[in-house]
């Protein structure tokens, strides 16, 4: 603890204070006048206006409280819930790591199998149905068209047109 001395007070006079009952007082008078009373009553006015600004104060505080309260509740119910979706996708996430989703799953699995006999055969064979319907169609409708133009289907202009066709046929079958 700091001692003080008498040389830290040089800047008063000697003598400066004088003992009164147990306590220092400062010797000598004040060049200073007394204050205006009326400086005093306005500070006095001053500090009741404080003192009810302050009330207020405490009493919006008091008004408030269960509002702050609740927001802030809210505040951290939405935070928990938060991190706990972000848990919960970050362990799915974790979990799916090295897996596909059921559609990437399934187009993966026909891809390895589309280069299979079974399914080359497949393929072909709904091909060949494929050419076959198209090209019945396509018969049909010559027949029609030569019998609206009154072609004999004796006659070697419709045999003609019906090798081409057969032909064709052959072709896109092959």
């Amino acid at each position: 603890m700091a001692r003080w001395h008498s040389t830290d007070f040089d800047f008063l006079p000697e003598r400066a204070f004088r003992p009164r009952g147990g306590g220092m007082t400062l010797e000598g008078g004040s060049s200073t006048p007394a204050p205006d009373p009326r400086l005093v009553e306005a500070q006095v006015r001053n500090l009741g206006v404080q003192d009810d600004m302050i009330k207020q104060i405490i009493t919006n505080t008091n008004d408030m409280a269960p509002l702050q309260k609740e927001s802030t509740q809210f505040a951290l119910d939405a935070s928990k819930l938060a991190q706990q979706q972000s848990n919960e996708d970050r362990a799915y996430a974790i979990e799916r790591r090295d897996k596909l989703t059921g559609v990437q799953d399934q187009m993966i699995q026909e891809a390895k199998t589309f280069n299979t006999e079974t399914r080359r055969e497949e393929l072909a064979g709904q091909a060949a149905a494929d050419v076959s319907s198209a090209y019945t169609s396509a018969q049909r409708t010559q027949s029609a068209e030569m019998a609206r133009m009154g072609i004999n289907p004796a006659d070697g202009k419709y045999g003609s047109a019906a090798n081409a066709l057969s032909a064709n046929t052959a072709l896109a079958s092959a």
